[in-house]
């Protein structure tokens, strides 16, 4: 026997549902807690253009991540120069893997993305 599904209220619901997870992470460097949380969808594909390119992920993860559960970004596309020239890297590689952790990548996916 075939299940039946009420499709309507399945995408109604799956498209009302907030899914997206908050959190914060402290980084001892800067002294700072920052609020962060899991990718859009449009974010991780731009980040993952630079699949070959490790820095320019963690940063771009960074810099699309760092958001407040209102949606204010901590950091703008603009900052990139600024993180690969003036910032050292353990911190903002930390924070990077930490997003895209809670985004649903694991350190081994996201090796395995840049291994495609």
């Amino acid at each position: 026997m075939t299940k039946k599904f009420d499709v309507k209220a399945l995408r109604e619901k799956v498209l009302s549902t907030d899914d997206v997870v908050h959190d914060t992470f402290h980084v001892k460097e800067w002294d700072a807690e920052l609020p962060i949380r899991t990718l859009a969808a449009q974010d991780l594909k731009k980040i993952m253009k630079h699949k070959g390119d490790e820095v320019r992920m963690a940063i771009l993860a960074v810099l699309y991540g760092c958001k407040t559960p209102e949606g204010e970004a901590v950091f703008a596309e603009t900052d990139l120069a600024k993180f690969e020239q003036e910032k050292a890297f353990g911190p903002v590689a930390r924070l990077g893997a930490k997003i895209m952790e809670i985004s649903g990548l694991s350190s081994n996916e996201v090796k395995e993305a840049k291994n495609d």
